[in-house]
C-alpha cells in the first residue's frame, strides 16, 4: 500500500529533474569538502618595522588534493588580518595582510591560521628601525653633461621576451656608440632607461624613433608636486563639511564591507607610515627611486595627500579622510615613493620613476622590483608641471587602466589654459575650487579638465587652505603633525577617496579595462554645474561627495526625492 492507502501500482519512483539538478551540485560540493585539503602558510615568521610600516603579509595555500576546498581563518589576540578568513580550492593561494599595533615594539606577537583539523602558527616581531635620513640637496644622480633617455617598445615586442631582448640589446648598442650606456632594461611592457651625453641625446632620440620596434623615445624631464603654501595649523575641514562628506558617511558607514580592501595608491614623495592618523590603513609600499621598501617621505606632500584620502575617522586624532570609517576601515593606502630623499619641498623627480611607480602600483611588472601584493584600485597622481606630452607616462597610465586601475591626477597650478601632463593623458583630471565653489586662482583649466573638487582657500584664518596629516623632519627625527596646503594636489585625493568609496559600495561597476571609463562617467554625471560658470573653467562641474553616493543630498543640502 502507498502512504495514501491506494494499492501499489508497481511504478518505480523517479525524482523530478529539478530535484536531480539541485542534488547533483550539492553532492559534488559535499564531496569537495570531504576531499583532503592541506593548509600551508609561508613564511611562518615576519618582522614589522614600524619605521616603514605597521603591516606585513603571509601567503595561505591549499596544497591538498585536486577538487578539495580549504576553509581557513586567522586568530590572534593582538594582530589583525585582512581578510580574516577565506575559502581556497586546491592549488590556489591568497595574500593575507597582517597589521601589528604600534604599542608592541620589542615584542613578538603570535597568530594562528586554522582550518578543519589543521593549524599553522605564525609570529610577527615588532621593531622600530632607524629614522629616515633626508638631504635638501638629494636628487637624481646623472653624470655631468649627461641626459637620461626613455625608450618604449611596440606591443608585440614588449610582450615577447626573446624579441624584446634583441631589440633592447640593439638600442643599448646605439647608446654605447654615442658614448652612453643602458642603465636599465625594462620588464615586459616597461620602458628602458639610457644615459647618454647631452649633446647626443636629440640625435639618438630621432634614430630610435625611426626604428619599427620602438614605440617612443624621449628625454627624461623633471616632474614637480602640485601643491603650494604649507602652514601648520589644525582647523576645521571645510573641504569635507561643505562638500557633502558627512551626508555620504551616513551611507558608507553602514555599508557591508567589500571582500577585500579597496586600495588607493599614492604615487608621491612617500607617506609617514607610522603617523597616528594613517598607520592603521597603510599597506606595505615601495620606493622605486632607491629600490627598497622604505616608503617614508622627507617632505610631507604625500603624507598630506594620504590624509585627505583616508585618515582614520573616530580615533580621537587630528583629521578625517574622505574615504574614512570610524571602525573597520576598508579603504587602504598604498605608498609608492617616486622622489629622492630630499627635504626641499620644491625638489623634483623625473618621468622615469613616476612611470615605474604607476606600473608598480597597478601590479604590472617593473624590472628589479618585487611584485606588488595589493594592486591599486585607484592611483592618485598629485603631481604635474609638465606642459608637453610624455609618451612614457601615457603608456604607463594606459597599461594601468587596462588592468582595472582608476587613475586620478592633478590639473596643475599654473592658472593656465590646458591641464598639465600626466593629467591630460587619459586620467580623471581634477582642478581646484575654493570654499565659495569658485575656481581657485592657481588652478589650471580648459583642455583635458574632467571636473573640480575642493583644494584651495577656506574660511578659517588660522589655516586658509586644506588641513591634513603632515610630518616634519628636524635633525633626522620625524615629528607627526598636521599641515595646511592648497593646490590641485589637494583636490585630487578628494576625488580619489570618492572613487574608493564608490568602488567599495557599488558592485555594479565593471572590472578590468572598462572600470576607469565607467567611474569617469559616474563622476561627471554627479558633478554639479556652477550657475553661470564657464564650462571650460570647471569641466563637468564640481564634485560633491554626497551627490555621487546618495540621492538625497547635494553638497550637504537635502534635495527633493526624484
Amino acid at each position: 500500500m502507498t502512504a495514501g492507502g491506494a494499492p501499489y501500482d508497481g511504478a518505480v519512483f523517479k525524482p523530478a529533474r529539478a530535484l536531480l539538478a539541485l542534488g547533483v551540485p550539492l553532492l559534488l560540493a559535499g564531496c569537495a569538502l570531504l576531499l583532503p585539503s592541506r593548509l600551508e602558510v609561508a613564511p611562518t615568521s615576519r618582522v614589522v618595522d614600524l619605521a616603514v610600516g605597521t603591516s606585513t603579509t603571509f601567503t595561505v595555500t591549499n596544497a591538498g588534493a585536486a577538487g578539495s576546498v580549504l576553509q581557513w581563518s586567522f586568530v590572534a589576540d593582538e594582530l589583525e588580518a585582512w581578510p580574516s578568513s577565506g575559502s581556497l580550492v586546491a592549488g590556489d593561494s591568497e595574500t593575507v595582510l597582517v597589521l601589528a599595533p604600534s604599542t608592541a615594539v620589542g615584542r613578538t606577537l603570535p597568530g594562528r591560521f586554522v582550518a578543519p583539523r589543521q593549524e599553522a602558527d605564525v609570529s610577527v616581531a615588532v621593531v622600530r628601525g632607524p629614522t629616515l635620513t633626508c638631504d635638501p640637496d638629494a636628487a637624481f644622480a646623472t653624470a655631468a653633461g649627461a641626459a637620461r633617455v626613455l625608450v618604449g617598445y611596440r606591443t608585440g615586442v614588449a610582450r615577447s621576451a626573446a624579441v624584446r631582448t634583441t631589440s633592447s640589446s640593439d638600442v643599448a648598442g646605439l647608446a654605447s656608440a654615442v658614448g652612453g650606456r643602458q642603465v636599465r632594461q625594462g620588464a615586459a611592457g616597461e620602458h628602458d632607461l639610457l644615459e647618454v651625453p647631452m649633446a647626443a641625446a636629440a640625435g639618438l632620440v630621432r634614430a630610435l624613433e625611426a626604428r619599427p620596434d620602438v614605440a617612443y623615445a624621449e628625454v627624461d624631464r623633471p616632474v614637480a608636486r602640485a601643491a603650494i603654501g604649507p602652514d601648520p595649523r589644525l582647523v576645521q575641514q571645510w573641504n569635507l563639511t561643505l562638500f557633502g562628506a558627512p551626508e555620504s558617511w551616513a551611507i558608507t558607514d553602514g555599508a557591508v564591507a567589500p571582500t577585500g580592501p579597496v586600495v588607493v595608491a599614492v604615487v608621491d614623495d612617500g607617506i609617514a607610515v607610522d603617523h597616528p592618523d594613517l598607520a592603521a590603513v597603510v599597506l606595505p609600499g615601495y620606493d622605486v627611486v632607491h629600490d627598497d621598501t622604505d616608503s617614508r617621505n622627507c617632505t610631507d606632500h604625500g603624507t598630506h595627500v594620504a590624509g585627505i584620502v583616508a585618515a582614520v575617522r573616530g580615533n580621537a586624532e587630528g583629521v578625517a579622510g574622505v574615504a574614512s570609517r570610524p571602525s573597520e576601515p576598508w579603504v587602504r593606502l598604498l605608498p609608492v615613493k617616486a622622489w629622492p630623499d630630499s627635504s626641499d619641498p620644491t625638489s623634483t623627480t623625473q618621468i622615469d620613476p613616476i612611470a615605474r611607480a604607476i606600473r608598480w602600483a597597478a601590479g604590472l611588472p617593473v624590472a628589479g622590483t618585487p611584485t606588488n601584493a595589493f594592486p591599486a584600485d585607484v592611483i592618485n597622481l598629485s603631481l604635474g608641471a609638465l606642459r608637453t606630452f610624455s609618451s612614457t607616462l601615457a603608456a604607463a597610465i594606459t597599461d594601468a587602466k587596462e588592468v582595472g586601475a582608476v587613475v586620478v591626477a592633478a590639473a596643475g597650478n599654473g592658472d593656465t589654459e590646458g591641464v598639465d601632463y600626466p593629467a591630460r593623458s587619459g586620467t580623471i583630471a581634477v582642478g581646484s575650487v575654493d570654499a565659495n565653489f569658485v575656481r581657485s586662482g592657481f588652478s589650471n583649466y580648459g583642455t583635458g579638465l574632467t571636473l573640480m573638487a575642493p583644494g584651495g582657500s577656506g574660511p578659517d584664518p588660522a589655516c586658509g587652505a586644506i588641513i591634513s596629516t603632515g610630518v616634519a623632519y628636524a635633525d633626522g627625527v620625524a615629528t607627526e603633525t598636521y599641515t595646511c596646503k592648497a593646490g590641485t594636489s589637494m583636490a585630487t585625493p578628494f576625488v580619489a577617496g570618492a572613487v574608493a568609496l564608490l568602488i567599495g559600495t557599488d558592485g555594479s561597476l565593471p572590472e578590468g579595462a572598462a572600470r576607469h571609463d565607467a567611474v569617469d562617467a559616474r563622476l561627471q554625471a554627479a558633478a554639479q554645474a556652477r550657475p553661470g560658470a564657464n564650462v571650460e573653467e570647471y569641466g563637468a562641474g564640481i564634485l560633491c561627495l554626497d551627490a555621487l553616493l546618495t540621492t538625497t543630498h547635494v553638497c550637504g543640502t537635502a534635495v527633493a526625492a526624484p
